[in-house]
């Protein structure tokens, strides 16, 4: 995988998917992204969020503002923001070759490990908990894999609740390091104190 040119699609621009898609974009690698997300900015957003000011915006509206302000003033983003729950604007999206997944939903999960099991895309999965973060990549981990881990017993752990600051950056930035130089790993888990488990394919 040539991240530099892939179709990306980032789906949740929250605590996650929003500096996912900013790093993204500031690195370069936006020559076709396109973020959905449903949900508006809360109060509780402020503190870990890059669009945390937007309180009462949808979360992509926030994220296009901020990109407005800060990278288009410098360079042309090809970046397009959708807000929809991805299950009801999968059809009107160009189809990626890279998903990235920044929810807290299980089904939406789901819902997008479907979509992944007989096309030609790679799913990276970001993931947090109230204790760690784990970032899942499909390739190489089998899709089936992938699919039977949505039950498992690492997500019992507060799946979707607010992690340790430290926790999400960390996670992010490792997460973004192995996407972009191409993943050789399964499986990422970051903790408090940032030591990582790797899991090779």
């Amino acid at each position: 995988m040539n991240i530099s040119q892939e179709r990306i699609l980032i789906v949740g621009c929250g605590s996650i998917g929003s500096w996912v898609a900013y790093c993204l974009v500031s690195l370069g690698f936006d020559q076709d992204i396109t973020v959905v997300d449903s949900d508006s900015v809360s109060p509780h957003n402020v503190g870990g969020q890059f669009i945390g000011k937007y309180v009462g915006d949808s979360k992509v509206k926030g994220f296009t503002d901020a990109i407005e302000s800060t990278v288009k003033p410098l360079r042309f983003t090809g970046i397009k923001t959708i807000c929809s729950r991805i299950e009801d604007s999968w059809q009107n999206i160009n189809p990626p070759t890279l998903i990235i997944s920044a929810v807290d939903s299980i089904e939406t999960r789901r819902f997008l490990a479907n979509r992944v099991q007989d096309a030609p895309i790679h799913l990276v999965d970001f993931r947090l908990s109230a204790t760690k973060g784990t970032i899942i990549y499909a390739p190489p981990m089998p899709i089936s894999d992938y699919i039977e881990s949505l039950n498992a017993s690492f997500l019992s752990d507060g799946c979707g609740i607010h992690s340790f600051l430290p926790v999400t950056w960390a996670t992010i930035g490792i997460g973004l390091s192995h996407l972009i130089h191409g993943p050789t790993l399964k499986r990422i888990d970051v903790s408090p104190n940032v030591a990582r488990t790797f899991i090779p394919a």
